[in-house]
């Protein structure tokens, strides 16, 4: 029986030599780009504003 699992890591580690352009971001700053890109300003602004008391947000950052 095959693993499925082990299927998909490594067709994701074959690629990394070159990485599909198109892939979703891993990093933060990418993925803030990519939503100013995409998003209309009202849904942009309230998750980029932390969305409610900004605790969540300001955690994140203080890592």
């Amino acid at each position: 029986m095959s693993n499925i699992g082990n299927e998909i890591q490594f067709g994701i580690y074959k690629q990394m030599h070159a990485p599909d352009p198109d892939r979703l971001p891993t990093r933060y700053e990418d993925w803030e780009k990519r939503a100013r890109e995409v998003l209309e300003d009202g849904p942009y602004d309230y998750v980029a504003g932390g969305s409610g008391a900004e605790d969540t947000k300001n955690s994140n950052r203080n890592l």
